[in-house]
Parts: C-alpha cells; structure tokens; sequence
C-alpha cells in the first residue's frame, strides 16, 4: 500500500476545510484529519491514470465520516487549483 506524501495530504486537507467552510461537506469537524486521511491514502492508492478530482470526489462519498458531499467535481477542482496557487 503506497502512503501520502505530504503534499496531497495538505492539498486534500486544504480541500476538505473549503468544502466544510462553503457549506458543501457536511461531517463532524472533529473528523477532520480521519477524513484527510482516508481521502489521501485513497488518492494514493488510485490507479495510474486516474483522475485527481473525481477520485477525490469519490473518495470523500466513501469515507464513513463524511455525512454528506454537495459540492461537484467542478468546485471540487476549483479548490484544488487554489492550492496550487498559494
């Protein structure tokens, strides 16, 4: 099993504390890192080839702590992409 670097780690927390701040995941704050985690290890894990934001949209859909996910894979990217600007 291939573990996270670091840096999809942040991207995928950065992600996931957007989503919670816009209102578009719904999940128990204090379920933040556990999400991340799951998130991350699902990412890396992924085949090759797969697609950054839908496995991460699917990923999030998947993980027992996430109550619910509204946002799609367009906000999705969005905030990704702000990542990678800072």
């Amino acid at each position: 099993m291939i573990q996270p670097s670091p840096l999809l780690q942040h991207t995928v927390s950065s992600v996931v504390r957007g989503l919670r701040q816009a209102g578009q995941l719904e999940m128990d704050a204090e379920n933040h890192d556990a999400v991340v985690q799951f998130c991350a290890l699902h990412m890396a894990n992924a085949t090759l080839g797969s697609q950054l934001v839908e496995t991460l949209s699917v990923a999030l859909v998947m993980c027992e702590h996430v109550e619910e996910l509204y946002a799609d894979n367009e906000e999705i990217k969005a905030l990704i992409t702000a990542v990678g600007e800072l």
